[in-house]
């Protein structure tokens, strides 16, 4: 049976999702929706009893017969086995600060896609301790201009006084608007650039306006659980930005959605608890 949305967490190792998963239960359980874990990679046999202590009738999970973790791969074939028309990209170690499920739901329309607006950091979501410094927020932005159409997406927005920041990579959009832009782009292997290439696309395929709302929290980690495939930060995240560019140069702006499904589609292992 359809359900009103459908939650897609990619995962390989991060055991932060034992976490997640028990502090989200509380929103999860209120709202008819689905939980996919698309397993690249990571531990199955500790996934699987993890999700049988859950004990909840909407989560199930996906295993891939991948060597490594991809991102944009997993999200994928996560939303080919979505049952809703409205697909939440989440992460395994985000919990859910407010539950704004309905009023995304509710705000979700033709034109655009949503963004959660804040994220604070575990142990930190109250609030910076220097409520008096003059520094406020800062934001960055990217603006492409190609064919004589301009790009324009908020990469990331720091606000200092309450210790928060933006969320490109936590998207909740339509299933339709997520298969025309052929979904994800699973060429980008390494750590970054995968959600702002998605709003990308989504402007310059579909000519969508992006929503921000809702706060998360996020469990802090270091950089060693990332899929840097042994380079550092900021080379893993150029890599991916480069291919972007080299793309957008031939105005390639698809994913890699249907090749995906075609090359993994008979191999998937689906799971039910």
């Amino acid at each position: 049976m359809s359900k009103l949305l459908s939650i897609i967490i990619p995962w390989c190792n991060r055991f932060e999702i034992k976490e997640s998963l028990l502090k989200n239960k509380v929103f999860f359980v209120r709202h008819d929706l689905e939980i996919i874990i698309v397993n690249c990679s990571g531990q199955a046999e500790w996934l699987d009893e993890l999700c049988r202590s859950y004990a909840l009738d909407n989560i199930k999970v996906i295993d891939i017969r991948q060597e490594v973790f991809n991102k944009s791969l997993a999200i994928n074939l996560g939303a080919y086995k979505a049952s809703s028309r409205t697909l939440f990209l989440l992460d395994a170690d985000i919990i859910i600060k407010d539950d704004f499920i309905d009023a995304a739901l509710s705000q979700l329309q033709d034109d655009r896609f949503i963004c959660i607006n804040r994220v604070y950091e575990s142990g930190s979501e109250n609030g910076s301790s220097d409520q008096h410094a003059a520094l406020e927020e800062i934001a960055y932005f990217i603006e492409i201009v190609a064919n004589g159409k301009k790009l324009f997406v908020e990469t990331n927005r720091v606000r200092f006084l309450e210790g928060s920041r933006s969320a490109p990579g936590l998207i909740l959009l339509s299933k339709n608007h997520f298969i025309a832009i052929n979904g994800m782009n699973s060429d980008l292997q390494y750590w970054g650039w995968e959600d702002i290439d998605m709003q990308i696309r989504l402007q310059a395929m579909l000519n969508l306006s992006k929503y921000k709302l809702g706060s998360v929290i996020h469990i802090s980690h270091g950089d060693e659980v990332r899929n840097f495939r042994k380079n550092s930060r900021v080379e893993s995240e150029t890599t991916n930005f480069s291919i972007c560019l080299s793309r957008y140069n031939i105005s390639n702006y698809h994913g890699s959605y249907s090749s995906d499904v075609k090359r993994f589609a008979t191999y998937l292992v689906e799971k039910n608890f």
